[in-house]
């Protein structure tokens, strides 16, 4: 089993990879990493948190800028192109600073100053929240959202909490892990059912 940790340190991110090296630390491209590596490039900005899903990592900057690198699968760098890059560069679009970043499968989301969410990469179960199954190489706004969203978290789905309390997901549903009582996945947020 593979090992990952990175910690965002300054301007500058360290990767400590214990086994096989594939593109979220791209710049080794299928390497050994066994010594912590500076990211190449660096950023633009001090950075506050770091995330990974898949063959991406991104980085979420102190002034709210997102910068991503890795293999780009579905558009998951957010860059508004498909191909890959091994060192960070900006998520293209979003209209305010992020707050936070989570990590999908091959996607990812971003809570924004302004309360609203954008995701952007692959979107087969309607991970994107955009009422659609298109993934995109941009940034795009989940629907039916209110502006009191607290934090939020993805894997294959997405859930977030708002400030009453209230959790609403979409995305994969095979499991039931959308909370609404069916199997259905969503490509738009819906409520979690029997919480307090």
């Amino acid at each position: 089993m593979e090992t990952v940790r990175v910690e965002a340190l300054s301007r500058r991110a360290l990767a400590f990879y214990y086994g096989r090296c594939r593109s979220h630390v791209g710049w080794l491209q299928d390497g050994v990493l066994l010594l912590p590596t500076d990211v190449p490039g660096g950023f633009a900005a001090e950075l506050i948190g770091m995330e990974m899903s898949g063959d991406i990592t991104c980085a979420l900057e102190q002034t709210g800028g997102i910068e991503c690198w890795g293999y780009n699968r579905d558009g998951a760098l957010g860059d508004g192109t498909t191909l890959p890059r091994w060192t960070p560069g900006p998520v293209k679009g979003l209209p305010a600073p992020a707050v936070a970043l989570a990590a999908g499968a091959y996607f990812q989301c971003a809570l924004l100053q302004s309360k609203q969410v954008m995701c952007w990469g692959r979107n087969d179960q309607g991970q994107l929240g955009d009422g659609t199954n298109t993934s995109r190489s941009t940034p795009k706004a989940v629907v039916g959202l209110p502006t009191d969203i607290a934090a939020i978290s993805c894997g294959w789905h997405c859930c977030v909490i708002r400030t009453s309390g209230e959790v609403m997901c979409w995305g994969e549903n095979t499991h039931g892990q959308l909370g609404d009582g069916t199997h259905r996945s969503s490509s738009v947020p819906v409520r979690v059912l029997g919480l307090p």
